[in-house]
This record gives C-alpha cells, sequence and structure tokens, in this order.
C-alpha cells in the first residue's frame, strides 16, 4: 500500500497548526528518488522532530 507524504504535516504541531513563511517553504520542497525505492515511505516514517534531511 503506498502511503503518500502529507505536506500539511509540516505546518502542524502539539499545539496546533503554526503557518509560518519557513514551515511553509519546508513543505514546497520537492521530494526526488526512483521509483518503487521507498523514498516516500521512508519520509511518512519521519516525524517532523527529524527536521530537514
Amino acid at each position: 500500500m503506498s502511503r503518500p507524504v502529507d505536506p500539511d504535516a509540516f505546518l502542524t504541531t502539539d499545539d496546533g497548526r503554526v503557518c509560518t513563511p519557513e514551515r511553509k517553504a519546508e513543505r514546497r520542497e520537492i521530494l526526488c528518488g526512483l521509483q518503487g525505492a521507498g523514498t516516500s515511505s521512508g519520509i511518512a516514517r519521519q516525524g517532523p522532530q527529524a527536521g530537514r534531511v
């Protein structure tokens, strides 16, 4: 089963939704990888606390 990455997850914190220019910029970054290589799944398993990779 494929699980898409939710870009809005970068705007959600434990205290609610935080919408700042910096957070919006991070959610706009493009995720690149070989099809079927697990790129999206790997990112989806990381929480927002993992930071930028």
